[in-house]
């Protein structure tokens, strides 16, 4: 693991407290020690779900990949918009809940509300990452989204952490981030 990530993400996590939403902004050479140390530093130091909502790698790649780096997924929910724009088909399974495209931001937020409904013990919903929903959506709508989606999160107390990639990110959805997160770290 990346000593810069190490620690770092759960001590802010922690240091925000519940009901906080915080954007993490990370090199794609870092992007995997960054999911890795949230889900298991902190997702399983605190003993809650994780639900993640996926707009730029499909449900089953990160599976796979976190499978290969001796991740524990078991607590992940998905929230999968990519695997019907890009593949057509997705196969059924209980912990994966499959949107669209990113483009249909409604039903994302109400498949995460739908999971968050089950979850009893707290939750972590990452969004991954602002840069492909970026790219796919207005930044007025962006915006919009990430307020309600966000505020759903904090209204429970639960933790909300939005993914951006550093190098690829545009001015407007820094600036968005900056507006919607109680704060912005910059991981590169």
């Amino acid at each position: 693991m990346n000593d810069a990530i190490k620690g770092k993400v759960s001590a802010k996590l922690e240091e925000a407290g519940s009901g906080s939403a915080i954007a993490f902004e990370v090199d794609m050479e870092k992007y995997f020690d960054f999911i890795s140390e949230l889900l298991e530093s902190f997702v399983s130091a605190k003993k809650i779900k994780c639900i993640y909502v996926t707009s730029s790698i499909s449900s089953a790649t990160l599976i796979k990949a976190l499978d290969a780096l001796g991740v524990d997924a078991s607590n992940v929910r998905f929230v999968d918009c990519v695997s019907k724009t890009i593949f057509g088909s997705a196969p059924t399974l209980d912990h994966v809940s499959y949107v669209e495209g990113p483009t249909m931001l409604e039903n994302i937020i109400l498949k995460v509300k739908y999971f968050l409904k089950k979850e009893k013990e707290g939750a972590l919903v990452i969004v991954d990452s602002a840069n492909a929903f970026a790219a796919y959506n207005d930044i007025r709508l962006l915006f919009e989204f990430f307020q309600i989606l966000l505020n759903v999160v904090r209204s429970r107390g639960d933790y909300a952490v939005v993914v951006s990639i550093s190098n690829q990110m545009r001015p407007e959805v820094r600036e968005m981030l900056t507006l919607v997160s109680d704060q912005v770290v910059n991981l590169s």
